[in-house]
């Protein structure tokens, strides 16, 4: 998959991807799928002019028929009336108008269909929301989804186009039938490639990269398989392959668009390179100031990085012109976490979920955490198990509930919810030096031993695996282990260690190994480098004086030196080659002991 990522590839023709983009503009708006509509408005916005001018001067544009909305007749008088009632979010009357008018007119068919199904999403949310006070779903919630989905199966299935395979495939999405809902949006796309909207949720269902190479094969090197691939693997951790994939689509023809540089912000995101992602998300900021869709991770960075005043001026903004919107909802709860305000911030993640569904995975998992915060157990219970519920394959939500149960001392709960959570995302160090830290409690000791070296090969996002899997072996009264590893983390991170709080103790642990071995060199010299703390000064000066006292007592008394009696030097840790262990079980290091709650490397 890298290799094909990598290749040279021909320009985009333009005025095909215009064609395609006006086509998917009329039928979704003719159908009211104002999210299909809105996507293809804006890729058309910032394609180069030269595109369209050739799209217009071939005259391929498509004949528009006369549409759903302007075709005047009879019957079409509550077609018309319903499809205004829908835009004004009257659902229980537009139904009971397309009800009418599609007995007389099949084409209104999936207006009917759709409108329930906005209006089932929508009660389904309100309900949602109330259940995290019953601190559980009621069964009757989601039961006007399955009248729905029944009445669907009910029409004859040999009519329909794309858009009915694509509304059934939501029916069955949200009903939690992934298989089922995955080959109905595979079926939309067959019988048109140009949909988008069933790619956009195809994306969200594949299992694996094979899945996504094998999807993209119905529509080969086409623009819109492109756009499906560059959303699809993030969901892998190929997070890497996507931005080389957006950067393809740009360099092909797509230019710089903010729908590209939020997608490549997105993977800067989850990579943890959040000053990366800040500067994507500003060129999109810029680009289109008013935009707000994903703007929230542009909080969510500005968060982690602490930026307070980007962050509030963020919120202001969007306060101002998109005061309910969802994606505001999430910035403005940033915001007043930031300021330690949690009921607020909880306040608007709770509106966050009333406007949209979509988002609701991460919008539940930061529910989560702002109940952590306030210590609300089971509330944060129940939010991190919507947020698996609703998604799976994030390993959010199945951290945050390891880290509840670790806080309640339940670890064998502890122990399970961080395997999902590595099992979710098996390169992230961070679950695995959780995981280590919850086999230590459970003493299983050699499994914590492998998940704090696999941390550390996998790339330590936070710099802190190394440590303790030093603390670990001097706990375990593994002197040598524990001294290889100090050196290795001194050494690693040696141009930081006079601002890291963990350099002292790991250079005083150094120097009393060196010098309890008789290694008075190495000994003096990291005794000499813990006097730059005021932490540790004091006995790293009395570790300088017994050394010079041992020394003066060996040359009085003409004793040889120990680097010739024979008194092996420490050795340095490659983790990367040989781990050391006095148990001599290297070879298994990356093994896990049997048990059927074990972890797998």
């Amino acid at each position: 998959m890298e290799a094909t990522l990598n290749q040279a590839e021909a320009p985009f023709v333009g005025k095909e991807i215009v064609l395609d983009l006006h086509w998917l503009i009329r039928e979704c708006d003719d159908r009211l799928i104002v999210d299909g509509a809105k996507w293809a408005s804006e890729i058309l916005c910032y394609l180069p002019s030269k595109w369209i001018e050739e799209a217009e001067r071939s005259r391929q544009f498509e004949h528009r028929p006369e549409s759903v909305a302007t075709r005047l007749s009879t019957v079409n008088r509550f077609g018309i009336l319903a499809r205004n009632l829908v835009m004004a979010k009257e659902f229980y009357r537009a139904e009971f108008y397309l009800d009418k008018a599609r007995k007389t007119d099949q084409s209104y068919t999936f207006l009917y269909y759709w409108t329930r199904y906005l209006r089932a999403i929508n009660e389904d949310l309100e309900n949602e929301i109330e259940s995290i006070e019953r601190k559980a779903a009621d069964i009757e919630d989601e039961e006007h989804l399955f009248i729905l989905y029944r009445d669907l199966l009910r029409e004859d299935a040999s009519t329909f186009d794309c858009f009915m395979y694509y509304l059934k495939g939501l029916l069955q999405r949200s009903l939690q039938l992934r298989e089922d809902a995955k080959a109905s949006f595979v079926a939309s796309i067959q019988r048109d490639i140009r949909f988008w909207p069933s790619w956009n949720e195809l994306a969200t269902l594949v299992e694996d990269a094979d899945e996504v190479v094998a999807s993209i094969q119905m529509a080969k090197d086409t623009w819109m398989s492109g756009m499906f691939e560059m959303i699809a693997l993030p969901r892998f951790h190929l997070y890497s392959s996507a931005v080389a994939k957006g950067d393809q689509l740009a360099t092909r023809g797509l230019g710089t668009q903010p729908v590209l540089l939020i997608a490549n912000a997105k993977c800067h995101n989850q990579m943890l390179e959040h000053d990366m992602a800040i500067d994507r998300f500003q060129q999109a900021h810029e680009l289109d100031p008013y935009r707000v869709e994903e703007m929230n991770l542009f909080s969510d960075s500005l968060y982690i990085r602490m930026d307070r005043v980007r962050l509030a001026s963020l919120a202001h903004s969007f306060f101002r012109t998109h005061k309910y919107s969802w994606e505001t909802c999430c910035i403005v709860a940033n915001y007043y976490s930031i300021r330690g305000d949690h009921e607020q911030s909880i306040r608007f993640l709770h509106r966050a979920l009333r406007i949209n569904p979509h988002s609701s995975a991460s919008t539940w998992t930061l529910i989560g955490h702002e109940f952590m915060e306030l210590k609300n157990n089971s509330a944060a219970c129940v939010a991190y198990r919507k947020a698996i519920e609703k998604d799976p394959s994030d390993h959010r939500g199945w951290y945050g509930l390891g880290q509840l149960y670790d806080i309640l001392k339940m670890h064998n709960y502890a122990l399970y919810y961080y395997q999902r959570a590595h099992k979710a995302k098996p390169q992230d160090s961070r679950m695995l030096v959780a995981l280590a830290e919850v086999y230590q409690r459970l003493s299983r000791n050699v499994d914590a031993e492998k998940c704090l070296i696999k941390a550390y090969k996998v790339g330590d996002m936070e710099g802190t695996a190394l440590l303790h899997l030093a603390k670990h072996y001097e706990n375990l009264q593994l002197k040598e282990n524990a001294a290889c590893v100090y050196t290795k983390y001194i050494d690693e991170y040696k141009a930081s260690t006079s601002n890291d709080v963990n350099a002292p103790s790991s250079l005083l642990y150094l120097a009393r190994y060196h010098a309890d071995v008789a290694d008075y060199e190495l000994a003096s010299d990291y005794a000499q480098r813990c006097l730059e703390f005021d932490l540790v000064r004091h006995e790293a000066g009395s570790i300088l004086r017994g050394i010079q006292q041992k020394q003066k007592l060996r040359r009085s008394s003409r004793i040889v030196s120990p680097r010739g009696s024979g008194v092996t030097p420490s050795r340095r840790l490659d983790l990367n080659d040989h781990p050391i262990t006095e148990d001599n079980h290297s070879e298994e290091l990356m093994a896990v002991s049997d048990g059927e709650d074990d972890v797998s490397f």
